[in-house]
């Protein structure tokens, strides 16, 4: 079948399988192998799949469904069983697509496409009405969580644009700019007294990963983040701002919370 629907040569020797035909048709032709070697080597026999699940055609017209063949059910639920959104099957001597985002069949040749539904012959028909089902759901709405990570800005001098790239961010060095800060809009940043132009003008921004996690409003006194009212367990806050509600700036105190992604480097125009 692999041979027929990709146009390609395959001759097995032992433990090797030799695949010949063009380029393009020989990558197609190595993953449906692939696919057929990792079912094969499944611990899930093809008659137990048989016993427990059924896939099905949909009709459009009469709302009927249709059972595929039992090489059909073996080989799709071996690649639903293996997680893949797509799966190339030959089905009436047409090559198909099945879908199992979308749960469709697709005709390659009449371009045409089918509903299919899994069902599972242990709990029979899922879409069925089940005796004395419960006539009420409750809803149960997703939990919020707070923001731990953010993209943030810290503008910095020339001379330490290079240990930052290497190093990351060390406090020993970022102090001299106001600390290991980093800013919520960049505006901030390209401010001389953070990003210091070099002799030619240009200046040098990172935009940054930071864990800012649990944080509360700090002052240019601290040498640390405060404790928290925690009880008999010393934690301390992982970062501080400058406003709770509508942060424009973080500081941190533990080098490892922040990860330099991008470096800027821009130039003031004066109109």
């Amino acid at each position: 079948m692999i041979k027929r629907k990709h146009a390609v040569e395959i001759q097995v020797q032992g433990t090797i399988i030799t695949i010949s035909g063009f380029k393009d048709f020989v990558t197609g032709a190595v993953c449906d192998v692939k696919l057929l070697l990792e079912k094969i080597s499944n611990s899930v026999s093809d008659k137990e799949i048989l016993k427990t699940v059924q896939w099905l055609q949909h009709d459009k017209v009469s709302s009927s469904t249709t059972p595929y063949s039992p090489d059909a059910t073996v080989f799709i639920e071996n690649a639903f069983r293996m997680k893949l959104k797509k799966v190339d099957v030959l089905l009436d001597n047409q090559p198909h697509i099945i879908n199992f985002e979308k749960m469709q069949e697709y005709n390659i040749v009449s371009g045409k496409s089918v509903k299919i539904s899994r069902k599972s012959l242990e709990l029979g028909d899922l879409n069925e009405d089940l005796p004395g089902k419960v006539s009420f759901i409750n809803i149960l709405k997703h939990a919020t969580y707070p923001v731990i990570e953010r993209t943030l800005y810290h503008g910095t001098s020339e001379s330490s644009v290079k240990e930052i790239c290497v190093h990351g961010f060390n406090r020993s060095f970022c102090g001299k700019n106001g600390g290991v800060y980093f800013a919520v809009n960049s505006a901030l940043s390209v401010q001389d007294q953070y990003s210091p132009p070099n002799a030619d003008g240009y200046k040098f921004i990172f935009v940054s990963k930071v864990l800012t996690g649990d944080y509360t409003k700090g002052c240019h006194s601290m040498k640390t983040a405060p404790l928290k009212e925690t009880g008999d367990i010393p934690l301390r806050y992982d970062s501080v701002t400058d406003n709770i509600t509508k942060p424009s700036m973080f500081v941190i105190f533990n080098d490892t919370q922040a990860f330099p992604e991008y470096l800027i480097t821009c130039q003031r125009i004066h109109r």
